[in-house]
Order: structure tokens, then sequence, then C-alpha cells
């Protein structure tokens, strides 16, 4: 599932840029979470939409359903993590998934 939503979030970045410009994927990780950031160089997230792009049915794109981050954002709040939108500056899109680490049952990592 986490593997899908990856997927997804790239695509969307591909097509964002319309075939110019750089996605980048970074990890980072605590004692208690992961955080996977996927970011482009791509046009953007309008501020009018920043917050209506998780909901069903919500789409810019022609022939978009505008089910896939909807959907990305259940499969990732099924792990009990989160899918966000971030703030930062100039052009380009950055999303930000953030789950919680995997403690086997000795309780060590």
């Amino acid at each position: 599932e986490i593997g899908n939503v990856l997927t997804n979030l790239i695509v969307n970045a591909c097509e964002a840029m319309r075939g110019k410009g750089t996605v980048s994927i970074s990890l980072s990780a605590t004692s208690e979470q992961i955080e996977i950031r996927i970011a482009d160089t791509g046009p953007g997230i309008i501020d009018e939409n920043r917050e209506k792009i998780f909901k069903p049915f919500f789409t810019t794109k022609p022939k978009g359903v505008g089910l896939g981050l909807a959907i990305c954002s259940d499969l990732i709040r099924k792990h009990n993590g989160t899918l966000s939108l971030s703030h930062g500056s100039g052009n380009g899109a950055e999303f930000i998934i953030t789950l919680p680490r995997r403690i086997n049952e000795t309780g060590k990592n």
C-alpha cells in the first residue's frame, strides 16, 4: 500500500512538471517516526486548491477523477500516519508522509 502511495505521488509530480523538472525523494527517521518527502519543481499548487486536494472527486486534471490523493491519504491513515502538503517556498509541491516506526515484540528497534 505504501508503494502505491509513493507511485501515485511521483506520477502526479511528473505530470505536473510536463516532462521538465526534478522530483526529489528524501527519507528521515527518528526513534518514533519515519518521514518521506516527495518534492517537485513544477508549478506548485495554488492556495485555493491546497485545502481541497485530499477531498474525493476534486481534480485539476482535464481527465482526472479526483480520487488519487484522497485514496493515498486514507491508505496512510490506515497505517496511523499522515499525508500532508508542505507550505514550502518557491515553485513546486512537496508532499510529506509521516508514519510511526514499527517496534518488534521485544520493544526494541
